[in-house]
C-alpha cells in the first residue's frame, strides 16, 4: 500500500514497497490547495451555497481550489464575481468583477444581473452572460 503525503500543490510524495518517489507537476497543474495551513486535494465539483463573505454577503462559493471563487446572489450589478488565491482568504488580496455589458464582434451586450440562473453544476447564467 502507498502512502501519498502533499508537499506543496505540486508535488506529493509517494512511500511503498520501491521506496520514495516524488511525483512533480506543473505550477500550471497543481493537485492540491491551502485551507488553513494544510494543503487538500482539489475538487472542482465542491460548492458551498449560501455562505456569508467577508463583505457580508450571500454568496455561492467554490473554495476546493488554488483560488476561490464567490458568485454574490444578490440582486445587484456590483461585486457578481470574486476570486481569491487559497492563502488569502482574510480578503486582503481579492479579485472582484462587476458585468456592466460586453461587446463581442463589435455588437453591446447589456447585462441584467437580477437574472440569474443555474446552468450547470460549474455554470451560472447572470442576465445573458454565462459563468
Amino acid at each position: 500500500m502507498e502512502e501519498i503525503t502533499p508537499v506543496t500543490r505540486t508535488i506529493k510524495k509517494v512511500e511503498g514497497e520501491k521506496g520514495t518517489r516524488f511525483h512533480c507537476l506543473g505550477p500550471h497543474n497543481p493537485h492540491y490547495y491551502m485551507k488553513n495551513g494544510v494543503l487538500r486535494p482539489i475538487d472542482v465539483l465542491a460548492v458551498s451555497k449560501d455562505q456569508i463573505t467577508t463583505g457580508k454577503q450571500l454568496a455561492d462559493i467554490r473554495g476546493s481550489h488554488v483560488v476561490s471563487v464567490g458568485l454574490n446572489k444578490a440582486d445587484t450589478y456590483e461585486k457578481c464575481i470574486g476570486f481569491r488565491r487559497d492563502d488569502k482568504q482574510d480578503g486582503s488580496e481579492q479579485f472582484e468583477i462587476t458585468f456592466l455589458g460586453a461587446t463581442y464582434n463589435d455588437i453591446a451586450y447589456s447585462s441584467d444581473s437580477s437574472v440569474k440562473a443555474v446552468i450547470d453544476p460549474l455554470t451560472n447564467r447572470i442576465g445573458n452572460l454565462h459563468v
